[in-house]
């Protein structure tokens, strides 16, 4: 993931360059090479600290059109940094997100920015993970969830994705394997009565 950030940080800066040459007067050249200079030093700092996100940040407008728009199933994450539970949550999020890969789109917004939002979607609190697919609510949960949770959530709804799931996990088709238990296998200092 964070070679793809590298190499949009290089494209915006090929596409500021094109921009660059199409200016009238040299000042205009400067601001928009300064700009995006800029902005491409702040997206390599994020990426050097391991903080860029998977997860984008979304507004209700956004939001209306990427459901519109999107194929895949979309999850979206209100959330609170108030939370007590916001920090675990949002690495699992964070999780969801880059071992989902492309399959599942996830997005966020903050809760205390979107209240009216909030509102129009039914709930008063966050945390809260909404999924929707091909436009339509299919799933909502409140409060704090697991990876593991979300990963079984997402199977149990698009049954036909599940390919992309067992890199992390054994092949459904290949039984747990049971092995026998040796006789004295009871701790030290533990006895059989």
């Amino acid at each position: 993931m964070k070679m793809s950030k590298v190499i949009q940080c290089s494209f915006r800066l090929s596409v500021a360059s094109a921009i660059a040459l199409s200016l009238s007067s040299c000042d205009d050249i400067k601001s928009a090479v300064s700009s995006s200079l800029i902005k491409a030093q702040e997206v390599s700092k994020a990426i050097a600290n391991g903080s860029e996100s998977n997860v984008d940040s979304v507004s209700e407008e956004g939001f209306r059109d990427l459901v519109r728009e999107e194929e895949r199933l979309i999850l979206i994450y209100f959330y609170s940094e108030a939370s007590p539970a916001y920090k675990d949550l949002n690495k699992e999020i964070e999780t969801t997100a880059e071992k989902l890969g492309s399959s599942v789109h996830v997005v966020k917004a903050r809760y205390e920015e979107n209240k009216e939002w909030a509102v129009k979607e039914g709930f008063q609190q966050a945390p809260v993970i909404k999924v929707y697919n091909k436009g339509k609510e299919i799933h909502s949960h409140v409060g704090p969830v697991t990876y593991d949770q979300l990963r079984s959530k997402v199977r149990e709804l698009s049954p036909d994705m599940l390919s992309f799931f067992w890199d992390d996990e054994a092949s459904p088709e290949e039984p747990p394997t049971i092995q026998t238990l040796d006789t004295n296998w009871l701790p030290p200092g533990v006895t059989r009565e």
